[in-house]
């Protein structure tokens, strides 16, 4: 079925960001394309079949997410979406109980690439230490971006703007274009240099993907930030790994606050024999930042409290 469909595909995986850039990209080339998109989080062996099977020979392109969580199951899948060109957000330890090691993890992710056409691409996170140097020794072409000097896209002169974030935009080109994106942390500064990546890759111009980047809404409870009573909620409670913590944590203890500053955590799952020092690792984290109150639920989070309190 994949095969009668016309459309460009691009295939998204990551330990973490994968859903928060899914619905950036199909924001951003909605502006050049008819695109069909990954619904919620529907990015498993059941999950990525069931999204190629409502293409449409209307779309033009389409963005679908790729999750695993034990080895061979991003080898199942990508023959299913055979991806135009392909993002790898993150190389963290979510899921690493089934993987063992973060370089497992980064083998299995790399099956993505396996049915990338001659003209596609791989586009990477640059500042990921995995990920930094695939250039060369990845079988396709790899484009880096980031905030590192090595990286193809970068971003540069980051200024905090009405809770998002205003950079400036280099291209490989050499071509620079403002880039404000509505979403708070420098996770989504990458975020939105991979989607700028992507659709101009794919022939978009660079002004009208950074215009397209500014009406992006964040999906609920992917750090969605709500008014409540005089209280800012930054809801980030769709799901948990130690990179997403402690990006939730710069988050809010690097917003303005003339209150307190609150952390609600739980357990984190799936992460093995490393579990307890990685809750106790996200605790100190959490002491560091500038929490005034922590409160936490679950087993595994008596080590989160033990590694904050630990902290003072």
């Amino acid at each position: 079925y994949r095969g009668q469909m016309p459309a460009r595909v691009v295939g998204i995986t990551g330990s973490v960001g994968k859903t928060t850039t899914k619905e950036m990209l199909a924001q951003t080339l909605s502006a050049g394309f008819d695109v069909m998109k990954t619904a919620g989080s529907q990015n498993s062996q059941v999950g990525v079949p069931i999204t190629i099977c409502g293409l449409e020979p209307r779309h033009t392109a389409a963005v679908v997410e790729m999750g695993m969580s034990m080895p061979g199951e991003m080898g199942r899948i990508a023959p299913v979406v055979r991806p135009t060109c392909a993002v790898i957000t993150h190389i963290g330890v979510a899921h690493i109980e089934g993987c063992k090691t973060r370089e497992n993890i980064l083998k299995e992710k790399l099956h993505i690439a396996d049915y990338l056409p001659y003209t596609g691409a791989l586009f990477v996170n640059g500042d990921d230490d995995l990920l930094s140097v695939l250039e060369d020794t990845a079988a396709c072409r790899v484009i880096p971006y980031g905030l590192g000097e090595d990286c193809y896209w970068q971003a540069q002169d980051l200024r905090e703007e009405n809770g998002g974030t205003r950079f400036t935009c280099l291209s490989p080109q050499g071509w620079e274009q403002e880039v404000f994106v509505p979403a708070p942390g420098v996770h989504n500064v990458r975020n939105a240099l991979a989607c700028m990546a992507v659709a101009c890759h794919l022939g978009m111009a660079g002004e009208a993907a950074a215009q397209a980047i500014a009406d992006y809404t964040p999906p609920a409870m992917r750090q969605q930030i709500l008014q409540a009573g005089g209280v800012t909620v930054i809801d980030d409670s769709y799901n948990a790994s130690p990179d997403s913590m402690r990006s939730a944590l710069d988050v809010l203890c690097s917003r303005p606050c003339e209150g307190r500053r609150f952390a609600v955590l739980a357990d984190m799952l799936e992460l093995g024999e490393s579990a307890p020092q990685l809750h106790y690792q996200v605790g100190e984290q959490a002491a560091q930042s500038g929490v005034d109150l922590l409160l936490a639920w679950g087993e595994l989070s008596q080590e989160l409290v033990r590694g904050a309190s630990e902290k003072g």
